[in-house]
């Protein structure tokens, strides 16, 4: 076995500075959202209560998974809305998306190229596209109705098996998870405060 994934002598003292940390950046980071929200906010909002249709969310990767998340729960509270998978849309799946839809398209560079391939043909049809990316200059950003700024200011490091032993890559890892869901959903709850009662909203998050 390579000694440098052997797993070293458990430290409560470092588990908790490292739980502490995690949580003082995802804090900042929610925090950070009040400064964010401005006319983009109202107008992405705006396009959702008016469209006749259905809140279309898509997204490649670990996008894909938070926007899975973001339809359910839009769902579960009174919004239509559901999950189109961009690289099977191109495949067949883009003729459920109506011109009275709206697409939620997620992506942290704004340069997915599965996203990229199907707006031109969603735009064609007549549906609006709101954009979520973490990249405000993107191609993707640029080709939206309206954008939604979810870039952050710092990130928790991106660790390799060679950097870190097992166990504390797969806290970390955990951790990274936890906060690329967090900006895009507190957003969509954001929202859903604005389209329903604060009584009806039930999710399991």
């Amino acid at each position: 076995m390579n000694p440098s994934l052997s797993a070293p002598q458990f430290s409560p003292e470092r588990a908790l500075a490292l739980g502490r940390q995690t949580l003082s950046i995802e804090a900042a980071a929610v925090d950070a959202l009040k400064d964010r929200l401005n006319g983009d906010f109202s107008r992405a909002v705006e396009l959702i209560l008016a469209s006749k249709g259905r809140l279309i969310v898509s997204g490649m990767g670990k996008s894909g998974h938070i926007a899975r998340k973001i339809a359910a729960t839009m769902a579960s509270t009174g919004t239509p809305a559901y999950f189109v998978h961009p690289a099977e849309a191109s495949h067949g799946d883009l003729g459920m998306i109506t011109r009275d839809d709206v697409l939620l398209a997620l992506s942290n560079s704004g340069e997915s190229e599965e996203l990229l391939r199907i707006v031109p043909l969603v735009k064609r049809s007549g549906a609006r596209l709101i954009s979520m990316t973490g990249a405000p200059a993107s191609t993707l950003a640029r080709e939206a109705d309206v954008h939604l700024d979810a870039g952050v200011a710092q990130r928790l490091a991106r660790i390799t098996s060679r950097q870190l032993p097992v166990q504390r890559l797969r806290w970390r890892w955990a951790m990274l998870w936890r906060r690329l869901c967090l900006m895009p959903v507190a957003s969509a709850r954001m929202i859903l405060l604005v389209r329903t009662p604060a009584a009806h909203l039930v999710d399991d998050c």
